[in-house]
Formats: structure tokens, C-alpha cells, sequence
């Protein structure tokens, strides 16, 4: 029987690029960020759907809309959080004047 034996130097292939790992996994962890907080937002604004009185279904249509406007705003500012942040601080505000 033949015997499989290498013969020759190891192949490892193509070096790593690291850089670009770092910068992938960078992008990973914003756009999660971003994810994470537009989820919270929508959260909030099915909040006051279901709980508001007077007006709040166009708050939360507004809600729902800047929720979606500072989600695209975050992923074209590189992962940006701080569009969301301020409509979740919006949100919690409204739903506070919504549903009291």
C-alpha cells in the first residue's frame, strides 16, 4: 500500500489579513449596537400603540417613522448609535405623555 507522506513544507496558505478582520468585526459590533437600540425603539412604540390614549397612534407613527430614519442615519454614519439614542429618549418621553 501507498503511504500518504509529506514530502515537503507545509502549506498554510495566504497570510491573515488582520486589519481587515479587526475592521469587520468592528462593523459586527456597531451595526449589533445599532440593532439592538432600533429594536428597543420599536419596542416603545408598540408601547404606546397599545397603551396610549388620545393621540397616540400618530406618535407612534412618528415614533415608528424617526425609529426607521435614525436606523438608516446610524448605518451610513459608519454604525452610529447616537441618531437612535435620540429617538429613544423621544419615544420614552412620548409614551410617558401618552400613556399617564
Amino acid at each position: 500500500m501507498a503511504e500518504d507522506v509529506a514530502s515537503g513544507p507545509v502549506k498554510t496558505g495566504a497570510p491573515m489579513d488582520y486589519d481587515e478582520h479587526e475592521q469587520t468585526f468592528e462593523g459586527f459590533v456597531q451595526f449589533t449596537k445599532l440593532a439592538i437600540i432600533a429594536t428597543i425603539n420599536i419596542l416603545i412604540t408598540l408601547a404606546i400603540f397599545a397603551f396610549g390614549s388620545g393621540g397616540a397612534f400618530w406618535i407612534g407613527l412618528l415614533m415608528l417613522v424617526l425609529t426607521l430614519v435614525a436606523a438608516a442615519i446610524g448605518v451610513f454614519a459608519k454604525g452610529s448609535w447616537k441618531p437612535s439614542g435620540v429617538v429613544t429618549v423621544l419615544a420614552l418621553l412620548a409614551m410617558i405623555l401618552t400613556v399617564a
